[in-house]
């Protein structure tokens, strides 16, 4: 629309979520670990929050599987929050490796104090090197496996702090 050049951005709201890639890996009798292989680097989740000040009382973004993605195996984040955004947006990831299974899981969030708005992307991994990964427990079937992460993004803030990293 050439007359809203500059459109109104309001709402929280999920902006993007980077699709994961393995490379193919042979049968294995030891236990593998293969690391998501993205082109356009760490994978990454992001997240706007442009409501009024008076319905920013903080969010949680949550990720889990529809199913099992293969026998044993284990879908490993490590998710990453930029220290700017955790002070300039009070944003908290969940601390250390975020095993992802069939149950809701915080990936990251803020708080119901000194929220603003803002559009924060975060990794999945670590920019040091500790990416996604998928370990396969030895023996596991050669075959093409897939599974569908579903996100969830609450308008509620979380009193499970416990899971929370700090600064």
């Amino acid at each position: 629309d050439l007359e809203n050049t500059n459109p109104v951005i309001e709402g929280l709201s999920l902006r993007y979520v980077s699709d994961l890639y393995f490379d193919a890996t042979t049968f294995s009798s030891p236990n593998q670990t293969v690391y998501a292989n993205n082109n356009d680097g760490i994978p990454k989740v992001t997240v706007q929050d442009m409501r009024s000040a008076s319905k920013r009382n903080g969010w949680e973004l949550q990720v889990r599987q529809n199913q099992l993605f293969m026998d044993g195996a284990e879908l490993i984040f490590n998710p990453f929050v930029h220290e700017i955004n955790q002070d300039l947006l009070n944003i908290k990831s969940h601390n250390g490796a975020l095993t992802v299974n069939t149950e809701a899981q915080r990936f990251a969030g803020t708080t119901t104090t000194g929220n603003p708005s803002g559009i924060a992307t975060m990794g999945m991994g670590t920019v040091d090197g500790s990416g996604v990964s998928l370990q396969i427990p030895g023996g596991v079937g050669v075959g093409i496996y897939e599974a569908t992460l579903i996100w969830n993004l609450v308008a509620t803030p979380s009193t499970a702090n416990e899971h929370i990293s700090e600064k």
